[in-house]
């Protein structure tokens, strides 16, 4: 049974995402994420070892990843996840204590709509507020360095992290415009989460 609390801002509720939904949305995000977030280290590494104005703002960029790996593994390990009212739209809000020992296997196909707890508006506001100022921040501080050097390898690594910040951008974009309905489906290949259109047009991510 899904759990609805009453929030102190205005008439608005706190949601208890029910577990399976807030395991599979971590899965399918890190599932998003691992690749291209993957690839960005490298390019912070040899950043790093090239002195020059440009490192102000890598320090942001390494600032910026661990607080969205921080969010997708909260949402597959903590006990509990909450969506709550935030400056009037929704946030995600996760208990400290976190599952211990083996977990059931994540249920194949999760739907999120305007019928379920929490709706499919709630969900995808929730994941607007938690990455989409994170994301930009990466995009605008990659696109910094570029200005701030004349050395052909930094501007390529600058390059590498804007191009792969956007990718995840763009498909978190995709994600949080679903009109209809969000199809969360789990196979060996892994977890996917899908944007289904009123035209039932899908675009897998």
């Amino acid at each position: 049974m899904t759990e609805v609390r009453q929030s102190h801002e205005g008439t608005k509720q706190e949601i208890v995402v029910p577990k399976e939904t807030a395991r599979a949305l971590g899965a399918g995000l890190n599932h998003l994420f691992k690749e291209p977030l993957g690839q960005i280290s490298p390019c912070i590494e040899n950043l790093k070892a090239s002195p020059g104005s440009h490192q102000v703002y890598l320090q942001d960029i390494e600032a910026s990843i661990p607080e969205i790996i921080k969010i997708v593994n909260n949402l597959e390990q903590a006990r509990e996840t909450r969506i709550v009212p935030f400056a009037g739209h929704w946030d995600f809000k996760f208990s400290e204590e976190r599952e211990t020992g083996k977990q059931r296997p994540i249920q194949h196909e999760i739907i999120i709509d305007d019928t379920t707890t929490p709706t499919l508006e709630q969900l995808t506001v929730a994941i607007q507020h938690n990455f989409n100022n994170k994301l930009a921040l990466l995009m605008a501080c990659a696109e910094q360095i570029q200005r701030s050097t004349q050395n052909p390898t930094t501007t390529q690594n600058a390059k590498e992290i804007h191009s792969r910040s956007e990718s995840i951008f763009n498909a978190i974009n995709l994600i949080e415009n679903a009109d209809n309905q969000l199809r969360i489906s789990t196979d060996s290949n892994g977890t996917t989460i899908t944007p289904v259109q009123p035209a039932l047009v899908k675009q897998t991510i």
